[in-house]
């Protein structure tokens, strides 16, 4: 099988797996000839999951990959190992990042190439271990099923909203968030000592393809998440520059 990509823009790269890497430092990664997957399966402690999908083009400028599983390509890898790869052991992020499958000692490696400035810009290539997965293992992973949503609401300034969590986390683990069709959003924790909201008003409601609301205006849907998984969601564009 062969592998070679080019990073459209490896900051942001770096950022989506640093995210990912929050939640679980190994992460299953499967290539298509157009499509790239991260997956976390459900984990036993607390459920969580990650699915997540993007076009091959979106990440990358190159793109090639060929394998006998009808251009398939499945493996698992540690995202902390390959953050630090991507770094380069520079201060800032190189970005222009060249990847390719290379197998050594009967060991597979995702290899990195990439010009990296000390005293004089060399050519440095990082190998992070990966372990392949045969495509039958993968096709037995399944995609969690999402129900239509009670509501569907844009949240407000991320870097705001961060912080409020951020300051709620310390008083309970629980937060409570409520919303309706009405552009109102609630964060809140309510614990026998104390009980704190925040509110939110004039948000946005996007209309998703095939997924349909059809809830009134006042009618109040909510959700009690761990706030630490919460503060782990973060969203990056990946369309081209």
């Amino acid at each position: 099988m062969k592998f070679r990509a080019r990073l459209r823009d490896a900051t942001l790269f770096l950022k989506l797996i640093q995210t990912i890497e929050k939640i679980d430092r190994t992460c299953t990664v499967h290539l298509t000839p157009k499509k790239v997957q991260f997956i976390m399966v459900k984990r036993v402690d607390d459920g969580f999951q990650v699915w997540s999908a993007m076009n091959a083009s979106s990440l990358f400028n190159e793109y090639l990959i060929e394998s006998k599983s009808n251009n398939e390509i499945t493996f698992t890898i540690n995202l902390m190992h390959l953050g630090k790869a991507i770094k380069g052991g520079d201060k800032t992020t190189p970005q222009d990042i060249l990847l390719r499958l290379t197998k050594r000692d009967n060991v597979s490696y995702l290899s990195l190439a990439m010009d990296v400035s000390v005293t004089r810009t060399m050519m440095v290539t990082q190998d992070v271990p990966i372990q392949p997965l045969p495509i039958d293992q993968f096709r037995s992973f399944k995609e969690p099923s999402l129900p239509n949503p009670d509501i569907v609401i844009m949240l407000p300034q991320l870097k705001a909203m961060r912080n409020v969590i951020e300051r709620l986390k310390d008083l309970d683990t629980i937060l409570t968030i409520e919303a309706n069709m009405g552009g109102e959003m609630i964060l809140k924790i309510q614990t026998d000592m104390v009980s704190i909201a925040t509110f939110y008003k004039n948000l946005d409601h996007p209309q998703l393809d095939g997924r349909i609301t059809n809830e009134g205006p006042e009618v109040i849907s909510s959700s009690r998440p761990y706030a630490r998984h919460l503060l782990h969601c973060e969203r990056h564009s990946t369309s081209p520059p």
